[in-house]
């Protein structure tokens, strides 16, 4: 099976099932939160009330371990099994799954997994849970002081606008379930879904990135999907998942996390043993196509007329940066790089550019760093 027909992993529906929990459970306590009664206090009411938001939020926690565990597990299993396939150790990825064994480090690596997430899911409730008793109590003591004030001018009953105006501070307490560090008000079930859909995709790179050492493969290929944010630079290209590999590859921890693996991020590693192999869609190995081009730069003639024959302009971004970042591992002198990064660049479809003309080009020129960016207007 080549790595391109390796299915992507895809856990919609189970995060949509625990996003449900969370819906459900917030439906529940704007219930509870309608029931009070905002003209008259009563503290039995107010117990009842407290209580039962209470039971709400427990058992909205006792089911979001439980998920956490199970599919925490199931993104680890699917990483394993996935390196399994890419690494020919099994045929497909059902057979993968049937042989998948967590190794020392991948039972540890679920373990903190699970008990990170958790924790950062609990940290919800217990602050939702902080904002409702808080709201609840400030609205009940502002009751209890209206009605005292209101009796002794002999009106009876609160207004509609003073009543509106404490329903209102109800209601505000179920929005926000945490502040993150950049001061970031999260809703508790899009807080929930952003920190379960990052640490199963990490939890998945991890895990692969674990099995694939364990198998000797150092290096990974960043899959494609069409970003169409900062990641598509990364699409296709090659990295080291160990630092110390050989070879000029980036290292995968040392990848921006604002381009690539950002929170909600759905790019994976498909491990590899050699990174100048892939496997083609007849499962045979054949050349990266960055190190195809660039297999005899001592020709550099030759090395142009495979950037020319190469359709370089259908190239992903991450592949044509790939290109220009190799040429630089070559130990070419500085003219042939530059021929070379123009020829590679003119290919992408900048038929014109060249390195001379003005002092950004200049500078580009000395410096030879260049980094291609797909931007989405002009």
């Amino acid at each position: 099976m080549s790595n391109a027909d390796i299915p992507k992993p895809n856990y919609d529906y189970n995060v949509a099932q625990l996003v449900g929990y969370y819906e459900k459970a917030m439906r529940q306590l704007q219930r509870e939160l309608d029931r009070i009664d905002l003209t008259e206090y009563r503290r039995a009411n107010i117990t009842a009330t407290l209580a039962n938001i209470k039971k709400i939020l427990r058992d909205l926690d006792k089911k979001s371990v439980e998920w956490t565990k199970e599919n925490i597990e199931l993104a680890a299993e699917d990483g394993v099994a996935r390196t399994l396939v890419a690494l020919g150790e099994a045929g497909t990825l059902e057979e993968a799954k049937t042989i998948v064994a967590f190794s020392a480090v991948n039972k540890e690596l679920v373990k903190m997994a699970v008990a990170d997430t958790q924790s950062d899911l609990l940290a919800v409730t217990k602050n939702v849970e902080r904002k409702v008793r808080n709201a609840v109590r400030s609205v009940t003591a502002e009751v209890m002081r209206t009605n005292l004030t209101q009796n002794v001018n002999g009106t009876r009953t609160l207004t509609r606008d003073i009543v509106s105006g404490l329903k209102q501070q109800l209601d505000k307490s179920l929005e926000t379930g945490i502040i993150d560090s950049m001061g970031r008000r999260w809703r508790p079930k899009v807080y929930a879904e952003t920190v379960v859909m990052t640490k199963m995709a990490e939890t998945h790179r991890q895990a692969t990135m674990n099995e694939a050492v364990e198998r000797e493969a150092y290096y990974g290929l960043i899959s494609s999907h069409g970003a169409t944010d900062a990641c598509r630079n990364w699409e296709g290209r090659i990295v080291k998942i160990t630092r110390d590999a050989p070879g000029d590859y980036p290292y995968i921890g040392d990848l921006p996390r604002r381009e690539i693996f950002h929170p909600r991020c759905g790019h994976q590693v498909m491990p590899t043993s050699d990174p100048n192999l892939v496997v083609d869609g007849n499962n045979k190995p054949v050349y990266n196509k960055v190190e195809r081009i660039l297999k005899n730069t001592n020709d550099i003639d030759e090395t142009i007329a495979n950037i020319k024959r190469s359709n370089i302009s259908d190239w992903k971004v991450g592949e044509l940066n790939a290109l220009l970042d190799r040429i630089d591992t070559k130990g070419l002198n500085r003219n042939n790089r530059a021929t070379l990064k123009r020829e590679a660049i003119r290919a992408a479809g900048f038929s014109n550019f060249d390195f001379r003309g003005t002092n950004a080009d200049v500078k580009a020129f000395k410096n030879l760093k260049l980094h291609v960016i797909e931007l989405s207007e002009w």
